[in-house]
């Protein structure tokens, strides 16, 4: 074994060197290049949007920015508006709009702040419009509007209008002036968790078979809440200090769950064939008033005064049912102008007058003397 290893070691002496230490191009490199992508290239290739732009929304005599073509949009940041012009035009069908927590300010002398009449299927979410002369978002004659997370104020008219068969959710619509809305939607439409607060306006409007949900409306020089046709319905709302609090003008309403308060006239009206029930109707001129057929079923309408004439509940129509309310502390608890109407289980207490009914169909009229000896289910509780 040790003739074998003194035998190779002359053999690895005589390799040339430069077998053994092979060298790489000594000429240096040019200059060092990118190996990775930009933010932006990620951010294009991650988010295939199209940023809304001179290049890419071009504007018009009368718009900043048009969005002309279908297509998924976003915002890069605030714009302000110029005077004579829209801040956005829509265009096309099909669009959604990406505001992107940034701000649309008008100026003096600007239109609207976001347009889109007669257009289908338009999404805007998630900004603020704001200070806009001619009303801040406004798609009058559009069908199927999508508008969601967005804040409207201090608009010279209008909060949001949409048409037919729109989603509002999430909105807030606040100091609006003028005599517009702080939201409008048209027939067959929803409005959801929004808030209208001190609007010039009503701060709610729906138009027929429209449903507004879990919202509050306080302090608008309008009406908190109104339907101007039939087939409505609202629930879980409450309605402050506004003129009327909800106010269904049509036939056909639904109004369950509702607080109206403190409203300068009356808390809760519907036409005839309505429901009411579970609502609270307290400290307003009148408390629940309706027309006939018409049930009004277990509210609380308590301190509604209005010169000696505030009502609790005042049906107005014959065959209504008026069953298991309770009035107090309002200057007439329980009153019917026309009969026949259902008057069953009710409870007045220290109105100046409990109940003033004309027609026939009472239940009848238990005193706290004798509520023990009281046998009849059908019984009006008056003390």
């Amino acid at each position: 074994m040790k003739r074998l290893l003194l035998l190779a070691r002359p053999l690895a002496v005589a390799l040339p060197l430069a077998a053994l230490f092979a060298q790489g191009s000594l000429t240096p490199p040019g200059a060092p290049a990118a190996t990775m992508k930009s933010l932006e290239q990620i951010d294009a290739r991650l988010d295939p949007r199209i940023p809304i732009s001179a290049t890419t929304t071009p504007g018009s005599g009368t718009a900043v920015f048009v969005i002309s073509s279908p297509g998924s949009y976003y915002l890069t940041g605030n714009l302000t508006g110029v005077s004579g012009k829209l801040g956005l035009s829509i265009t096309a069908d099909d669009v959604e709009v990406d505001l992107r927590g940034f701000t649309l300010t008008g100026v003096a002398g600007a239109t609207g702040g976001i347009n889109f009449p007669n257009r289908s299927r338009i999404a805007i979410r998630n900004g603020i419009v704001r200070n806009w002369p001619g009303g801040g978002i406004a798609g009058s004659g559009s069908v199927s509007a999508r508008l969601s997370g967005l804040t409207t104020e201090l608009n010279g008219s209008h909060g949001i209008i949409v048409g037919e068969a729109a989603l509002v959710a999430d909105c807030i619509s606040r100091g609006n002036t003028g005599t517009g809305s702080g939201i409008i939607v048209a027939t067959r439409g929803q409005i959801l968790r929004c808030l209208a607060h001190s609007n010039g306006g009503t701060g709610l409007t729906g138009g027929g078979e429209t449903q507004i949900i879990d919202c509050v409306v306080n302090g608008n020089a309008g009406n908190g809440i109104s339907f101007s046709a039939n087939a409505g319905r609202v629930t879980g709302c409450t309605a402050t200090s506004n003129a009327v609090g909800i106010n269904h003008g049509g036939s056909s309403a639904i109004i369950e769950r509702c607080i109206a308060r403190s409203n300068t006239g009356t808390g809760i009206n519907v036409g005839g064939d309505g429901v009411v029930t579970n609502c609270t109707s307290s400290a307003n001129a009148d408390g629940i008033v309706t027309g006939g057929q018409s049930l009004i079923l277990s509210n609380v309408c308590a301190s509604n005064t209005n010169a000696g004439a505030g009502v609790g509940i005042r049906v107005s129509g014959l065959r209504g049912r008026i069953e298991g309310n309770l009035c107090t502390l309002n200057d007439l608890g329980i009153v019917t102008s026309t009969g026949p109407n259902l008057v069953v289980r009710n409870h007045c207490q220290q109105n100046t007058t409990n109940f003033s009914l004309v027609g026939t169909g009472a239940g009848p009229f238990v005193t706290e003397a004798n509520v023990a000896a009281n046998t009849s289910p059908h019984a009006n509780f008056d003390f």
